[in-house]
């Protein structure tokens, strides 16, 4: 959760900040190509640390993770694109890297404290 919002954020500041931002604008292209450049940047990182995160569970733990996974793959790309998608809200929305950031983590943090994880429903 916190890393898509960090790095979903982090990629459209750093898109804004860069020297080829102004180059970027005045070419036909739409905004929405460069948007789904960085959605798909943040998700294939986010796949790849989530393969990594489940090799070291198989070889660690001795589970047999990969079996079920095939049935939850379009939840887990969901959930991906969810949190993508709203760290990629907040780096539009904000205009210094040091407010982006600051705001992913307040967002991630109130939502985590939200959660069932330390606040239970019981």
């Amino acid at each position: 959760m916190i890393t898509g919002i960090l790095l979903g954020s982090t990629l459209v500041i750093v898109e804004k900040k860069s020297k080829s931002f102004f180059r970027n604008n005045v070419t036909p292209t739409s905004d929405i190509i460069f948007h789904l450049g960085t959605y798909f940047t943040g998700l294939i990182v986010l796949v790849v640390q989530l393969i990594i995160f489940l090799l070291i569970s198989t070889f660690l733990f001795k589970v047999n993770i990969w079996q079920s996974l095939s049935m939850n793959v379009i939840i887990i790309i969901g959930i991906l694109s969810l949190f993508i998608l709203l760290g990629m809200l907040i780096g539009v929305i904000f205009r210094s890297e040091e407010t982006t950031t600051l705001a992913a983590i307040t967002l991630a943090s109130i939502m985590l404290f939200f959660s069932s994880t330390v606040l239970p429903l019981e």
